[in-house]
């Protein structure tokens, strides 16, 4: 019935004046911004309805109803410039940028939080694709701060974690461990235990890089664990026994690393999380394949293949297999060594193959033989 209404109303002007022709200037004026309203309405009506299925025409008549609309209010502006933006960002279009931009000047001057943190959202993801990270960083800042603002700090959180995974990546640790550090205090004002847990093992990751070990494993058992067992969040413990499994592990502390690694087995069994089960049972054929359990490891190894075969995770063990050449050579698993060897092998096997070189406890003329 609406749409009837507007279609009239632009169809026939004549219906905005009064049948007598006796009318003020004010009253005329009023007549014509009303006539203009209700065809602003109506292009915004259009593009409600094609925006799904024809965006391009959705953006069309959005601005349409921009130039044709007498001047509202700047939350009505912001809200439409704000839907052309996210329109042109289907279509990979850099305008967006510039209706994005404007729309969060207008959301600032209304002091619109939350119609300011959806902008910059968009802008910040808009300027990370594109590479551009210094902008990325100055947007994902002031969301940071909007949502703080809000009494959003699971948000701000979020936010600044992104920004610790960023600067990771680029292997700035100390912006990294910045921003996890800002993520940690938001969490902390509202309690929440499981992205406590997970922000302290992302802290302890930056300290072991940093090659700090002994207060990577304090973030990790004084923090990370706790938050995470207090919370229920099976995941983020399992994640924690294996980073202790895989920190002691280089340190050459084989049995500590066998107790972590069997704990995240334990855990990942209680939970039936299959990719969890796997790895932690390829973690475990290393390790006891290091102590001089050949037997052992072999056993793992058969388990972990039997588990991922015709599986998405089978991903993992053919991971290993590329990660591990020299143990799969000296474990007498030619049939997966002959392929793996042919590539370079990843330089977590170089340990690996020094350690194992020397070892008369495995060498290639073994017969291993598995155990049930």
């Amino acid at each position: 019935m609406k749409f009837i209404i507007y279609l009239t109303l632009l169809i026939v002007p004549g219906s905005f004046t009064l049948a007598s022709g006796r009318q003020d200037s004010a009253s005329i004026r009023n007549k014509v911004r009303d006539s203009l309203s209700a065809r602003a309405d109506y292009y915004i009506l259009m593009a409600t309805f094609t925006s799904a299925i024809k965006p391009a025409d959705a953006v069309k008549s959005y601005k349409k109803a921009l130039t044709t609309a007498p001047v509202r209010n700047e939350l009505w502006e912001a809200d439409v410039r704000t839907e052309i933006g996210k329109l042109l960002f289907k279509f990979k279009k850099d305008e967006a940028i510039a209706q994005f931009i404007k729309a969060e000047s207008l959301y600032k001057k209304q002091s619109n939080l939350r119609g300011r943190a959806d902008v910059l959202d968009m802008l910040a993801k808009i300027y990370e694709k594109k590479g551009m990270l210094t902008e990325a960083q100055k947007q994902y800042t002031d969301l940071y701060k909007v949502h703080m603002e809000a009494g959003d700090a699971v948000f701000a959180g979020n936010v600044a974690s992104h920004l610790s995974d960023v600067f990771f990546k680029k292997k700035n640790y100390d912006a990294a461990f910045s921003y996890a550090a800002m993520a940690k205090n938001s969490y902390e004002r509202v309690c929440r235990r499981d992205s406590l847990g997970a922000i302290y093992l992302k802290i302890a990751t930056i300290k072991r890089i940093q090659n700090k070990p002994k207060l990577a494993e304090y973030y990790v058992i004084n923090k990370a664990l706790p938050y995470s067992s207090s919370a229920d969040d099976f995941k983020g413990r399992i994640r924690s026994f294996v980073f202790l499994g895989n920190m002691y592990k280089d340190q050459k502390s084989y049995s500590q690393a066998k107790w972590f690694y069997i704990q995240a087995n334990t855990q990942s069994r209680a939970i039936n999380d299959t990719s969890g089960i796997i790895n932690s049972l390829l973690n475990l054929s290393v390790v006891k394949a290091l102590i001089g359990n050949p037997v052992l490891a072999k056993k793992d190894l058969a388990e972990a293949r039997a588990l991922a075969k015709g599986t998405p995770y089978s991903d993992l063990t053919e991971a290993f297999n590329d990660r591990y050449p020299t143990l799969l050579r000296r474990l007498g698993l030619k049939d997966l060594a002959t392929v793996t060897m042919k590539r370079s092998a990843d330089p977590g096997d170089l340990p690996v193959q020094k350690l194992l070189i020397h070892d008369q406890t495995i060498s290639p003329s073994s017969t291993l033989v598995l155990s049930d």
